[in-house]
């Protein structure tokens, strides 16, 4: 499946889900959060790990492994379901995540620009012919009404101060 980034480009995808019955994943496994609960004897940052969440997930489910995880993947089950776009806002702007982050499943071409105005940085479309309709709708409007994790000043400052941190947010959450 292709994989584009929020300027609309080609990238690589070394990611691949991680099989049920390993005992040990592999590097750049992405991994639900049952096999993250199970991993105990392997240091996730030596093996660059990612986290597969629902779009139904509740934000909190990632805390335990957003400091560890290099990518977090969320699946959208139905086009028609927005709850993954609220999530990758979540896990951005509240809970402070800096890293990768992904939309997969039933993404629509037309969904892009939005899911990249909530925070989400890379993008696997079902197939090649998804491809150009997706370059097109991350360029289609340069401007918005609304302010994105990028333009908002009052996210930026908090990302420039770190107050935004899982760490502090755990604390406030328990």
């Amino acid at each position: 499946m292709p994989l584009l980034n929020r300027d609309g480009h080609l990238i690589a995808n070394p990611w691949r889900l991680a099989s049920e019955h390993r005992d040990r994943p592999r590097p750049y496994s992405v991994l639900s959060t049952e096999q993250w609960r199970l991993l105990k004897l392997v240091s996730p940052e030596v093996l660059h790990l990612g986290l597969r969440l629902d779009g139904e997930a509740e934000p909190e489910q990632a805390l335990p492994w957003l400091d560890t995880c290099e990518m977090v993947e969320i699946h959208f089950a139905s086009f028609t379901d927005g709850r993954g776009f609220s999530l990758g806002r979540t896990l951005r702007a509240r809970f402070g995540y800096n890293r990768a982050m992904r939309a997969c499943g039933e993404v629509l071409p037309d969904q892009l620009q939005l899911l990249a105005r909530c925070g989400f940085d890379q993008f696997l479309l079902q197939d090649a012919e998804a491809v150009c309709d997706g370059q097109a709708a991350l360029v289609a409007f340069d401007v918005c009404y609304q302010p994105d994790l990028k333009t908002a000043t009052w996210f930026q400052a908090a990302q420039n101060s770190g107050s935004s941190t899982s760490a502090n947010m755990r604390s406030t959450a328990a």
